[in-house]
């Protein structure tokens, strides 16, 4: 079978992604992986400049994999929902470029943390936490068959940019009022959580840091086991790794798995997802 390659750009308020892959049900073979450091999201005078170099470097990269059009996926996320007239700079190099929700954003991050842990079979729920430069998504649900069936999901944009304290108590009181006990979930079918999967660069970092990986490569974190004691040692000086501290307390879990893809591997697989009506 010949291969289909397809373009993800994902422009986030830290970075702009490129990933060139070919996909195949639940696989993902990438050929080409890029980032540029934009801090979209700061006072920065210069991010616009770094947001057109990257711009025409994923242009020129894209034209010369000879990708078709209708295979390019563009999308901005949170930075983009609170200044839109970027897209206009964007849509230069890309007019079929979109500001998705964020609930699109949590179900995008939801199918790559679940579709990245070879560990995580048919009908076991998951439960998706994503940390992003700009926004927190966090999403429930399993997949069956063919399906990413989504149960739950929240995104809270603006999350750490100013006061992180406060970001926090928002989370877990939109954590108790939208999601699910332990003892609800074991009720449910399929039965209980057996997984958190957590995302974003400063657990994939600390897989890293852990790991003791020659190389940087965000693949090779992908089911990477965090305890939750680490996480408690290490809040104290990162305080952004609360929310999944807080997580597994929630859900009484000891132990969450680290994914190393992000939002643009989750988009490869958007028409795969299913909402189901009766929890969410």
């Amino acid at each position: 079978m010949s291969k289909v390659l397809k373009a993800v750009v994902d422009l986030g308020s830290r970075a702009a992604r490129l990933l060139i892959a070919d996909v195949n049900r639940s696989s993902v073979k990438v050929y080409i992986s890029r980032g540029f450091l934009t801090m979209l999201g700061s006072d920065d005078s210069t991010s616009i400049k770094r947001l057109n170099q990257a711009l025409k470097a994923f242009a020129f990269i894209i034209e010369r994999m000879k990708i078709n059009s209708h295979d390019v996926i563009a999308f901005g996320t949170a930075v983009f929902r609170v200044h839109p007239e970027l897209s206009t700079q964007v849509r230069y190099y890309f007019p079929s470029f979109q500001i998705i929700s964020g609930l699109k954003e949590a179900h995008y991050s939801f199918a790559a943390g679940i579709l990245s842990q070879e560990s995580i079979k048919e009908n076991q729920r998951v439960l998706v936490i994503d940390q992003g430069g700009g926004s927190l998504e966090l999403c429930l649900g399993y997949r069956f068959e063919d399906l990413l069936v989504i149960e739950n999901a929240m995104s809270l944009t603006g999350f750490g940019s100013l006061n992180y304290h406060e970001d926090r108590r928002r989370f877990v009181e939109e954590l108790i009022l939208n999601y699910p006990t332990a003892q609800e979930l074991d009720k449910r079918r399929p039965k209980g959580l057996q997984y958190i999967v957590g995302m974003g660069s400063v657990v994939t970092q600390l897989a890293f840091l852990q790991s003791a990986k020659p190389e940087y490569r965000l693949e090779e974190v992908n089911g990477f086991v965090i305890k939750k004691e680490e996480l408690q040692k290490r809040v104290r000086k990162e305080q952004s790794l609360g929310v999944f501290l807080d997580v597994l307390n929630y859900y009484y879990l000891d132990q969450m798995l680290v994914s190393g893809w992000g939002t643009r591997h989750g988009a490869l697989f958007a028409e795969r997802i299913l909402l189901r009506k009766d929890n969410y």
